[in-house]
C-alpha cells in the first residue's frame, strides 16, 4: 500500500513520516520491495500447499493453510513445519 499511495502511511507518527519521505524520494525501491515480498510469499504458500498434501490434510485445510501462508508468510509456514515435525515424531 505504501508504494501505491505513500501519503497513507503519514498517519503513523514519526515512522510514518519517515516512510512517506522515503516513498516520495525512492518510489521504485518500494515498488520492487513489494514485488519481491509478493513473490516470496507466493513461494511460501506453494510450499505450504505441497506440505499439506504430503501430510494428507483435507482440501479445505490445505486451502486455509495456503491462504494463511500467502498472507502471513514465514511465521505461518513455520507453524505448519512444526506440526509436520511433531507428526513424524509420533509415527
Amino acid at each position: 500500500m505504501a508504494w501505491y499511495n505513500v501519503q497513507w502511511v503519514s498517519n503513523f507518527g514519526p515512522p510514518g513520516k519517515l516512510i512517506e519521505y522515503l516513498g516520495l524520494r525512492f518510489p521504485l525501491f518500494f515498488l520492487i520491495t513489494n514485488i519481491v515480498v509478493l513473490v516470496v510469499h507466493t513461494g511460501e504458500a506453494l510450499t505450504a500447499f505441497k506440505l499439506c498434501k504430503l501430510l494428507s490434510l483435507t482440501t479445505n485445510d490445505s486451502i486455509k493453510w495456503t491462504l494463511q501462508t500467502l498472507i502471513y508468510g514465514y511465521p505461518s509456514l513455520r507453524l505448519l513445519l512444526n506440526y509436520s515435525t511433531s507428526l513424524r515424531r509420533h509415527r
